[in-house]
């Protein structure tokens, strides 16, 4: 299955950071779906401030800010470091 590099911006009380996840997925658009629906799982909702962008029951603001393709050396060193994403 192929593997990709998730990139959130993340922001909160003014502050705002990025975050990285790793997750095996069929394509790309599984991948945004395998976001999306963790998220609402876990009780996130819409909001006005564009399609990938979701907020959490703590008003954490999540927006997806990109999907890469990882080749397998990659996959191998990143997924050491950085936590996969869950399919919830």
């Amino acid at each position: 299955m192929p593997e990709y590099l998730l990139t959130f911006e993340e922001s909160a009380g003014g502050q705002t950071f990025i975050t990285r996840h790793t997750i095996e997925a069929e394509d790309r658009q599984m991948a945004k779906y395998w976001f999306h629906r963790t998220l609402h799982e876990w009780g996130w909702t819409k909001t006005q401030f564009g399609k990938h962008c979701l907020e959490g029951p703590n008003g954490l603001h999540t927006e997806l800010e990109e999907v890469r393709s990882l080749d397998s050396d990659e996959y191998e060193v990143l997924n050491k470091h950085l936590s996969s994403w869950p399919k919830e």
